[in-house]
Order: structure tokens, then sequence, then C-alpha cells
């Protein structure tokens, strides 16, 4: 994926993150959290991010 498609991705999921906050959705808030975490270090380790 390109480094684009990355920053859009992230974004998504980081606004999802906080709506979940906003509306105490607490489980799927750490899931939505998890899956972040996850996506950007698997972006990092293949070269997506900071490249």
């Amino acid at each position: 994926m390109s480094r684009n498609t990355d920053m859009v991705v992230a974004t998504g999921l980081t606004v999802a993150l906080f709506m979940a906050i906003y509306f105490r959705m607490n489980e799927l808030a750490t899931n939505i959290a998890s899956g972040l975490i996850g996506y950007i270090g698997g972006a990092v380790a293949k070269g997506g991010f900071y490249k």
C-alpha cells in the first residue's frame, strides 16, 4: 500500500476511536485502539510510514 493509503486508514481509525470514546462504547474503543496500534506497527515495520 502507498503511504497515502496508510494515512487515510490511520486517520479513519483515529476518528472512529474518538467517536467510540465519545459515545461511551468501551469495548468497541478497546478493539479499535488495538487495531490502530497493530496497523501502525505493521505499517512502520514494512516501511509505510516515515519513508
